[in-house]
């Protein structure tokens, strides 16, 4: 389609759990039910990270991937929620791109492919040595699954 639109905003968390409409709250607050400020997720069922451990951020700081605030337009519900200004921030991105790994119909990771979706969020990242590392596994990743399917 046209108009594909691929939104990541959070993960599963306690080997399974989720929410449908998930409250935003501040970082470094809760848990609170309903909200995925500091939930912790279970590695390899909730999230994946094969690339180190990265427990530096206020949001989910007991997880082990790594995060940082999106660049998307300020969104209603969390602008709603005291925005910026009050830490609760737009969405959270995975900014390894482990949700690849996650996702399951060939003809998505066609798109993906096609769109040169990757590219376009590997470019606001730091220009390193580990950057292009991570890029090339993902890469080898997304074509080794659209092989399979």
């Amino acid at each position: 389609p046209a108009n594909l639109a691929i939104e990541v905003e959070d993960y599963n968390y306690g080997g399974g759990l989720f929410f449908d409409n998930p409250v935003p709250i501040a970082e470094g607050t809760g848990p609170v039910g309903g909200s995925y400020a500091n939930q912790e997720g279970v590695k390899a069922i909730d999230y994946s990270n094969d690339f180190g451990d990265f427990r530096d951020n206020f949001y989910r700081p007991g997880d082990t991937t790594r995060m940082q605030h999106s660049l998307d337009f300020v969104r209603k519900k969390f602008d709603d929620a005291g925005g910026a200004a009050a830490f609760v921030f737009n969405d959270m991105v995975i900014a390894m791109l482990g949700w690849v790994t996650d996702i399951n119909f060939a003809a998505v990771l066609k798109e993906i492919k096609k769109r040169k979706l990757l590219e376009q969020m590997i470019a606001f990242l730091p220009d390193t040595e580990d950057i292009r590392k991570v890029a090339e596994h993902l890469h080898k990743q997304l074509n080794g699954r659209i092989l399979k399917n």
